[in-house]
């Protein structure tokens, strides 16, 4: 075999390899990247039940009696609170409304696995950081039951299922009734228009779906005759007091 004939093997072969390498660099790229491509966890917006109203919660027990209550309770509280005061500064600030949002989460430090946070509506960052927040605790609670879990999942936002198909949750947020600010936000695998603190937490403990489904649906029987059937109702009615004496949504 000649010396340029031998040159020019070897130059095809490196360039061969080249080619494979590039290839092989490109396809293990693409797969990473599709592994971590952006996610919008689907949730949908529920009616939510409470044994608290504003009035119940202007009177609530003194602290240390209020410390003996069960997590949820407090928590109950303080999200009426919370929808209470919005509603106020809604009224006084109809140029700048808020909105409380309220949603499972698996991270919450705590007794109870539960998101409250009021926000500016119009504060376009921390709308978009609570429809993060809500996005990541909804893949969470996805992802319990998932045989291969996908940890490092980057969490783009959330879509909010509606009877006209998904809505962007930062759109639909924006667009909420500075009237009505509660807006209470889960998993769109679990089906009904109502829910509890108690449900929540169940979502946050990642509890299997079948189980919190039941929950759900028996909170559904006990409210049956107050309960939304339609989202623009729960919008106008976002929630449901039960203020008989020691209730207590399950």
């Amino acid at each position: 075999m000649s010396r340029l004939l031998f040159l020019v093997l070897i130059a095809a072969g490196a360039a061969r390899s080249l080619v494979l390498g590039g290839a092989t660099f490109a396809a293990t790229g693409d797969a990473e990247a599709s592994q971590k491509a952006p996610v919008r966890p689907v949730v949908a917006q529920k009616q939510l039940v409470s044994s608290t109203n504003c009035q119940t919660a202007a009177h609530a027990p003194a602290k240390p009696e209020y410390l003996s209550t069960s997590a949820e309770y407090r928590d109950d509280l303080l999200i009426t609170t919370g929808y209470c005061s919005a509603t106020a500064h809604n009224q006084v600030s109809p140029t700048n409304p808020e909105l409380l949002v309220v949603s499972a989460d698996p991270d919450a430090a705590g007794d109870t696995k539960i998101l409250f946070r009021t926000i500016p509506k119009n504060d376009a960052k921390k709308v978009h950081d609570t429809c993060v927040l809500a996005g990541k605790a909804t893949f969470a609670y996805s992802q319990a039951s998932t045989a291969t879990p996908q940890a490092d999942a980057a969490i783009a936002g959330a879509d909010i299922l509606t009877s006209s198909g998904k809505i962007d949750c930062e759109g639909f947020l924006h667009a909420a009734d500075a009237g009505n600010p509660l807006v209470v936000l889960a998993p769109a695998v679990i089906s009904g228009s109502v829910i509890s603190v108690h449900v929540l937490n169940m979502i946050g403990q990642k509890k299997p779906v079948t189980e919190v489904q039941a929950a759900a649906d028996s909170l559904g029987h006990q409210v049956a005759g107050s309960k939304a059937l339609s989202a623009e109702e729960i919008r106008t009615h976002p929630q449901i007091v039960l203020v008989s004496p020691g209730s207590n949504p399950r």
